[in-house]
């Protein structure tokens, strides 16, 4: 072959190889167009159309719905997609302390759901004489009271530093504060393991190596230090059971400072300090509380001897 006829046919090669390269160029071109197009247009859909339009609000709760949708932070035309539910959920349970284990969920197009079920207060924390952090188990504060309602165990601990309603309760840092949180979470665990947590009245840990508690406001079981507490408790609760075979209206006090054994000494309520002071905190409240409905009968006797008059 003459190098002419070489030479054009290396050219038309190289024409043929730039062209496909040209057209493959101009394919790469239209492919990322079209899809930054398809990106603008999904992105306004999700970014206009993806709005909460309404709440489904449901569960066991005394809020009104208005308070959970308000407590949300989340308004009428907010990106659904972009929604922390999370924080959401979060915002729930610290604006509305008796929402517990709020759920909240995106339902596509435009709903945002909300579940939530009724906080049990479970202990009483001592702020002082007369003031009280109901808390859950979790140690959220629900409320700020003046008493110890039936049913809640009073709490009384040193540690303790923080108590705003909606929040967790908050102790002194360092190994003291560390120690309270772990006391109350072996305590709350053998709680639930044994069968006589409804009767318990009160829990003591001011002083770690002096944990007790309050049984029927007629017993005081001494834990001892913060060592075994799930034995110990166990054991407490067998020995109860076998006292109150016996009868179950004695008072005394139950020692399991040692995990291996149970000593019940029957006493006197006056000659056991633990449980007299206890006594006379929720007699002073019954005090009170009568003496409040005394002054409304009377109120309301008056009233009544006005109107005959």
């Amino acid at each position: 072959m003459s190098s002419p006829e070489k030479r054009k046919r290396v050219k038309q090669r190289i024409r043929i190889k730039n062209e496909k390269i040209q057209k493959l160029t101009a394919f790469i071109i239209l492919v990322f167009i079209a899809a930054v197009i398809v990106a603008l247009i999904t992105g306004a859909f999700i970014y206009f159309a993806l709005r909460v339009r309404k709440f489904d609000i449901s569960g066991d709760t005394e809020y009104k719905k208005e308070q959970i949708i308000n407590a949300t932070g989340i308004d009428i035309g907010h990106n659904l997609i972009f929604l922390d539910t999370v924080g959401t959920a979060e915002n729930v349970e610290k604006a509305l302390p008796y929402c517990d284990n709020v759920r909240v969920t995106k339902k596509l197009p435009s709903t945002l759901v909300v579940r939530t079920q009724k906080a049990v207060p479970v202990y009483a924390f001592a702020i002082n004489e007369t003031t009280f952090a109901l808390t859950n188990s979790n140690l959220k504060v629900l409320e700020i009271s003046g008493t110890v309602p039936e049913g809640i165990i009073g709490v009384q601990s040193s540690a303790l530093t923080q108590y705003s309603e909606g929040s967790i309760l908050q102790f002194v840092s360092g190994e003291s504060g560390e120690d309270t949180i772990g006391y109350l979470t072996e305590i709350s665990a053998a709680f639930e393991k044994t069968d006589f947590i409804k009767n318990i009245n009160a829990l003591n840990i001011t002083d770690s190596k002096s944990i007790y508690v309050i049984y029927q406001d007629r017993i005081v079981i001494r834990l001892g230090d913060s060592k075994n507490l799930t034995q110990k408790l166990s054991l407490a609760s067998k020995a109860i059971r076998e006292e109150d075979a016996n009868s179950d209206k004695q008072t005394g006090v139950l020692d399991v400072s040692s995990p291996e054994k149970a000593v019940f000494a029957a006493k006197d309520i006056n000659s056991i300090p633990e449980l007299s002071a206890w006594i006379s905190a929720v007699e002073d409240d019954e005090t009170v509380q009568e003496a409040a409905e005394g002054i409304t009968d009377k109120d309301n006797n008056n009233n009544e001897e006005e109107k005959s008059q």
